[in-house]
C-alpha cells in the first residue's frame, strides 16, 4: 500500500484545470445533443467524434441508448466515464492514446434518466464482446465515484482509477463499494480541490484491496484536468499497463 506525495506534480501544470466546488467542472463543453448515431455510421458525435476516430456504438441501458466510441482494438481495454456538465469528448483524446499503446478504449455519454453505474457496466460489457479480457475501469469526478460502484460486478475488470470521485454521488456509496472491492485501486485528487481529496482520503482508508494508491496532487485541478501534466499521466498508463498485463 502506497501513499504518494503531494510533490509528485507542479501546481503550475495543474491550475489550468478548474476551481473548487463540490462536484464542479473545469470548463465543461457544451451538453451532448441528441444524437442519432447507429453502430453502421455517425458523421458526428457530440461535435467531437467522427467514425474516422472510432467506431461509434450505443450502449443499452434501462431502455435507453447512450452514445459511445469505441478506438483501437487491443485485448486489454478501458472503459472512460466522464464527470458531470460534460460528455465522452474529454476522454476521446486519450482514448487515443490508449488505443496507440495497443488498447481498446471506450468513452461514452452518460445520461441522467438511468444509473451511472449501470452505464459503466454496459460499456465495460461492450468492450468484452469486441473481445478485451482485461479491463480498467477509469472515471472523472462523478464519472469515477460510478466506476468504483461498477467495478463489484463487472466481469473482466481488473483494475479502478477515480479522478477526483466524490465518496457520495447521487444514489452512488463508493465508499461501500470499496470496502467489498478486491481489484487494485488508484485515487487521484488535488489537495485544493474543495472536499475531494478528504473523499479521495476515505475511500483510500476503506478500501480493502491489497493493490491501493492515493496521488495526493498540488494545486485545485479536477478531473481529467489533472492528466494534464505528463507525470499524471504516466501514474495512469502504468497503472493501466500493470493491471492487464
Amino acid at each position: 500500500m502506497r501513499l504518494l506525495p503531494a510533490t509528485l506534480l507542479s501546481g503550475a501544470a495543474l491550475l489550468a484545470g478548474c476551481g473548487g466546488g463540490d462536484e464542479r467542472e473545469a470548463s465543461p463543453p457544451p451538453a451532448p445533443a441528441p444524437s442519432t448515431a447507429t453502430q453502421e455510421a455517425a458523421d458526428e458525435l457530440d461535435g467531437c467524434a467522427t467514425s474516422q476516430d472510432g467506431e461509434i456504438v450505443q450502449l443499452s441501458v434501462e431502455g435507453e441508448m447512450l452514445d459511445g466510441i469505441v478506438v483501437g482494438d487491443g485485448r486489454a481495454g478501458a472503459v472512460l466515464a466522464h464527470q458531470r456538465g460534460s460528455n465522452l469528448c474529454e476522454w476521446l483524446p486519450y482514448a487515443k492514446r490508449l488505443a496507440g499503446r495497443g488498447y481498446s478504449a471506450l468513452a461514452f455519454d452518460f445520461s441522467n434518466s438511468v444509473s451511472l453505474a449501470d452505464s459503466v457496466t454496459a460499456a465495460a460489457e461492450e468492450l468484452r464482446r469486441r473481445g478485451a479480457q482485461r479491463i480498467v475501469l477509469a472515471g472523472a469526478s462523478m464519472g469515477g465515484t460510478a466506476s468504483l460502484v461498477a467495478a463489484r460486478s463487472v466481469r473482466g475488470v481488473v483494475g479502478v482509477v477515480s479522478l477526483s470521485g466524490p465518496e457520495l454521488y447521487s444514489d452512488l456509496d463508493a465508499g461501500a463499494a470499496v470496502r467489498s472491492l478486491e481489484v487494485p485501486v488508484l485515487l487521484f485528487a488535488a489537495r485544493g480541490d474543495g472536499h475531494f481529496p478528504a473523499d479521495a482520503r476515505r475511500l483510500y482508508r476503506q478500501a480493502q484491496s491489497d493493490d491501493k494508491e492515493l496521488v495526493l496532487l498540488p494545486g485545485a485541478a479536477h478531473g481529467t484536468a489533472l492528466l494534464s501534466a505528463g507525470r499524471a499521466r504516466g501514474l495512469f498508463e502504468s497503472f493501466v499497463a500493470d493491471q492487464t498485463g
